[in-house]
């Protein structure tokens, strides 16, 4: 699974077209990724784009009543290196709960895959298990 994350990271970085914001959708997107893989549920990754959206629309709100015009490609946060450090932790942290959380779900799916792969006809191409 983690070449397919590393991979789909990377694409979904490229889908983005920004060239100078290419490592920070690539880290988003392998964080997407990793969630997908250890919830299994999708609406886990919606939510969490829909929230890095807003976050990022609401910063850029902010901006445009300070400055009259904005080119995102050129836009050079100064962040202090300690609230990264600060932030990784939150996530890191935010990360192993849902691995936590997450686990009994993925276990139910595992075994409702492994029933209906168990109950799947091959000879039979009409049946509803296949």
């Amino acid at each position: 699974p983690w070449i397919a994350i590393v991979f789909t990271s990377i694409l979904f970085s490229l889908i983005h077209m920004s060239v100078y914001l290419f490592l920070s959708r690539a880290i988003l997107g392998f964080a997407l990724g990793l969630m997908f893989y250890y919830t299994k549920n999708i609406w886990v990754n919606i939510f969490a784009h829909f929230i890095n959206n807003a976050i990022a629309m609401a910063q850029l709100f902010y901006l445009t009543l300070q400055q009259k015009e904005i080119n995102v490609d050129e836009l050079d946060p100064e962040v202090p290196w300690w609230l990264g450090v600060v932030t990784l932790v939150i996530l890191a942290g935010l990360f192993i709960a849902l691995k936590k959380v997450s686990v009994i779900p993925r276990e139910k799916i595992l075994a409702k895959e492994a029933e209906l792969l168990a109950r799947r006809n091959l000879n039979d191409p009409f049946s509803k298990y296949n």
